[in-house]
């Protein structure tokens, strides 16, 4: 499978300052599914221009997707259609260097994946990546693992690392001009679920280190 490219980061190291909090960036109005429905679980994608695209998880629809409409990432506008259909959810994004993506997914019982060339229409693979037996998880309360998340090793490899548990995973970008943000969601009963962009100050160890890299 190709390397990843911007496309998912490591989860970023504890700030030692308070993030800034912006949004909500999308909610369930943007999807148009009902007030207090599940807008949840996002994923985000540097394209070639610049801007960014979310994947997220919309009750009732699957996996949904919007557009920057800067190269900050800090609006959306949501993309007509679902990427994979409703019975599809947790979504984490992969950038293929040579063109293309691939979006793993929890799908029935266990983590599956689909394809594209544009990042919109996707193509199912066959088959799971892992099933629920396969990870260990026979015997317990849940009927799917969940939660992938899929880095890019050194060596060419991937890590596929995963959970029992559902809850509202985020993911990190860094933008065009090197700003590390995080997408998060939230809950409220009334609203329903909502996408936040979060900028927190960068560890200086690992500032420095991306700097030294850059050079």
């Amino acid at each position: 499978m190709p390397r990843a490219v911007w496309a998912q980061a490591p989860p970023p190291e504890a700030p030692s300052g308070a993030c800034t909090i912006v949004g909500p960036l999308l909610g369930p109005n943007d999807f148009g599914i009902p007030a207090g429905q599940p807008v949840a679980d996002a994923t985000a994608a540097l394209l070639p221009d610049g801007r960014g695209r979310l994947y997220t998880y919309a009750q009732g629809r699957g996996v949904v997707s919007a557009i920057s409409l800067t190269a900050e990432g800090a609006s959306f506008e949501p993309e007509a259609g679902s990427r994979p259909p409703d019975g599809s959810g947790m979504p984490r994004i992969v950038a293929n260097p040579s063109g293309g993506w691939r979006l793993f997914f929890s799908s029935g019982g266990g983590i599956t994946s689909a394809v594209s060339t544009d990042g919109l229409t996707f193509t199912i693979e066959n088959g799971f990546r892992i099933t629920q037996e396969a990870a260990g998880f026979l015997g317990t309360t849940v009927s799917a693992t969940t939660g992938p998340t899929v880095i890019g090793l050194a060596d060419g490899r991937y890590r596929d690392t995963y959970d029992l548990f559902f809850g509202n995973d985020r993911d990190a970008l860094r933008l065009s001009d090197g700003t590390l943000v995080m997408y998060d969601g939230a809950f409220d009963a009334q609203v329903g679920g909502t996408i936040n962009l979060a900028r927190c100050p960068e560890p200086a160890a690992a500032a420095a280190s991306r700097r030294r890299r850059a050079r």
